[in-house]
């Protein structure tokens, strides 16, 4: 069994940050339509290439996972605005399967996460990922 654990991580981005509408008008017959098309936005991006290589460097070179895992989350904030811990998750996964910790992230089958006492300035998160038997 593999147990991995990453500390002092920079925060992901929030799930309600992480998506941005864009405006398209295309033609369809003879008239214009608005339609929207989803990307990742600019800070989502910035964050997830921060959270790749802080990950990179507490790993150095480790076998990928690609059996079911379990991850404890625990986020520490970098002030006391109300933040739902499960925001983190989607952002955090992406980037744990980008840095190449795991093959996939369906892989997460047990998910738990924990918020600490606040201020902790500039906020933070711990991370255990343990391969399931």
């Amino acid at each position: 069994m593999i147990e991995i654990s990453l500390k002092r991580l920079p925060l992901p981005c929030m799930l309600n940050q992480m998506y941005r509408a864009i405006p398209m008008t295309i033609k369809r017959g003879s008239r214009p339509v608005t339609i929207s098309k989803t990307v990742l936005s600019a800070k989502s991006r910035k964050l997830k290439a921060a959270l790749c290589m802080a990950i990179t460097l507490q790993l150095k070179a480790r076998p990928m996972l690609d059996r079911p895992c379990s991850i404890s989350i625990s986020v520490t904030p970098p002030d006391c605005r109300k933040r739902d811990v499960d925001g983190y998750f989607k952002s955090l996964l992406d980037s744990l399967q980008a840095a190449g910790v795991v093959k996939d992230d369906s892989l997460f089958v047990q998910v738990s996460g924990e918020m600490m006492p606040c201020p902790k300035r500039p906020g933070w998160c711990d991370v255990t990922v343990t391969e399931l038997p």
